[in-house]
């Protein structure tokens, strides 16, 4: 097993589209752990013609050869996988979920069914999963789920509450600013208080020139007062 491992993952470190064909025989190895990095050089290659296969992988009964399959069909990018990946956001398995979520985030476009699917995932038991989900949504630009990642900022885990500042700001909703604006101010976390200058900078409000001016008074982290300086310095050149 660990011969062929090592071997397909040199084939994917070389990345020469002329090993396609070789990968995708690779995908029905005895090897859970060889099948893995198979999926993984055929999403790094973008081989659209082994989309049918990873699809099929997706429920594979090893649970890494699904994380795989799912992240190498988000690398390829194909927007007609998004009814499979919308599928497995119903896995059993956490690493699983999660994978579909982000495989998702990298989809050109995708219908209001996967959004709302992905939106449910904000509720997730497991925190990678909301965590992703939360990604997922800004990367999509999913407007419809500003709420619902509104409510997410107030999650347990500090890096779900990361991933829904940085999508609301992608999504760019003026609904949004005054919980952002809360959570520069009032988050436990300095990444989350990052992300929210980030955010607010993104959504490009001029009121939050003054948010951030204030939070600079805030000397407990170098590193946040040069975040919320370079935001203030990209709203104060969109705002002259």
């Amino acid at each position: 097993d660990n011969v062929r491992h090592m071997a397909v993952w040199a084939v994917g470190e070389i990345g020469d589209a002329r090993d396609i064909d070789t990968l995708l025989e690779t995908l029905s190895d005895s090897s859970g752990k060889v099948q893995e990095w198979a999926a993984r050089a055929l999403g790094e290659l973008k081989a659209e013609v082994a989309l049918d296969t990873l699809i099929q992988l997706l429920t594979h009964e090893n649970p890494s050869t699904r994380r795989n399959a799912a992240m190498a069909i988000g690398w390829i990018g194909t927007t007609s996988a998004a009814t499979a990946l919308q599928a497995t956001l119903q896995a059993s398995a956490p690493l699983v979920r999660g994978a579909a979520a982000n495989a998702l985030a990298h989809l050109k476009h995708v219908d209001d069914a996967t959004i709302h699917a992905l939106t449910a995932r904000l509720q997730d038991d497991d925190a990678w999963t909301r965590g992703q989900a939360a990604y997922a949504l800004g990367a999509l630009r999913a407007s419809a789920a500003v709420p619902q990642l509104v409510a997410t900022l107030t999650d347990s885990d500090e890096w779900v509450r990361y991933n829904a500042t940085r999508s609301l700001g992608n999504i760019g909703d003026i609904d949004a600013f005054d919980p952002i604006s809360d959570r520069l101010y009032n988050d436990t976390s300095i990444n989350v208080r990052r992300s929210a200058a980030d955010a607010l900078s993104d959504i490009g409000d001029q009121r939050a020139i003054q948010v951030l001016e204030k939070s600079l008074n805030d000397t407990s982290t170098l590193h946040l007062q040069r975040v919320v300086r370079r935001a203030l310095n990209r709203l104060k050149r969109k705002h002259g």
